[in-house]
């Protein structure tokens, strides 16, 4: 099922736009524009907006109920392809960046393992060699944002991801500032993103002390347009390799650093820390499965893509 799909059904289980998209860890207004998409493609409206909780229309249960065919289906074929001994074995190698690696990626590679028994190997780099590697057929897949990610290769959503600025409360000398200072819980749960919080103005954070991912990844190219917007002059910049030893060294040495949001999920956030919500034009980006244009994916391969878009 694709991911359209999936997010018109749990707008429809959750009889709510707005539930919806917290369930889905998306913004209101891009789940609106997706659902408008797809009515357009269909040339018909799926739900009456105009009531609380919101009612499927005719064509929505049709939609619903074809998108219910299709799960069922899918679950089906899982279970075939798992149950068929020799069909399942294949091998997967996917690169992706150190947070992936470390956070996100092992727990839906697990699951994936238990549905299509078969061997997956990960490797870290940045992501400037991760498309050096996806393009002489090192790895099958490169799973990461789209900032710099080479034209090369075809490109598959998977979800959108949100960075945020953390900076030493001792760097904070201007009260002012403590009004855009983001709940933890918030930032945990992805309340933030739908909250009234306005995001920081850079201008506060003029020649103080940064570090920041090294050129090659992709928040080192982010950082540079914030740096640029703004008009940002650090006093001093360290690069680092990793985001969250990064994150580690801007608490022990008292500097700004920019990072993902998602990565408070799985560190304890410091007491010695603010967090502030950055421009959205700036900080939302979409992660994304890459493989190569030409490159014929076998079924474990096509599998595997589904299962990311489902479970990412």
């Amino acid at each position: 099922m694709d991911k359209v799909m999936k997010y018109i059904l749990v707008i429809s289980e959750e009889q709510s736009f707005s539930k919806a998209a917290i369930k889905l860890f998306i913004t209101q207004p891009a789940l609106s524009t997706i659902v408008k998409k797809e009515e357009l493609r269909y040339g018909a409206q799926f739900f009456y907006r105009g009531v609380k909780p919101i009612i499927l229309t005719e064509a929505g249960a049709k939609y619903i109920q074809a998108a219910k065919k299709m799960q069922t289906i899918e679950e089906a074929l899982y279970r075939a392809i798992k149950s068929s001994g020799s069909n399942t074995i294949g091998t997967i190698t996917i690169g992706s960046a150190a947070f992936f690696c470390s956070n996100m990626l092992p727990s839906i590679i697990s699951a994936f393992k238990k549905e299509m028994p078969c061997d997956i190997k990960m490797i870290e780099q940045n992501t400037e060699d991760l498309n050096v590697s996806l393009q002489n057929g090192s790895i099958d897949f490169l799973i990461g944002v789209d900032d710099i990610t080479e034209r090369k290769s075809k490109k598959i959503f998977l979800k959108d991801e949100h960075v945020i600025a953390a900076v030493p409360k001792l760097l904070i000398n201007n009260d002012e500032l403590l009004k855009y200072a983001l709940p933890t819980n918030d930032i945990i749960s992805g309340h933030y993103l739908f909250s009234s919080q306005p995001p920081i103005d850079f201008k506060y954070f003029n020649n103080l002390p940064f570090v920041l991912l090294a050129k090659g990844n992709e928040t080192y190219y982010m950082a540079k347009k914030i740096f640029q917007k703004y008009k940002i002059y650090p006093s001093e910049i360290i690069y680092m390799s990793q985001m969250q030893s990064s994150y580690f060294f801007a608490i022990n040495d008292k500097r700004i650093v920019f990072i993902r949001a998602a990565l408070l999920k799985y560190i304890e956030p410091s007491s010695k820390m603010l967090y502030f919500k950055i421009d959205d034009s700036l900080s939302t980006r979409g992660i994304y499965i890459f493989y190569k244009k030409k490159k014929r994916l076998t079924p474990l391969m096509q599998a595997f893509v589904s299962y990311c878009q489902n479970h990412f």
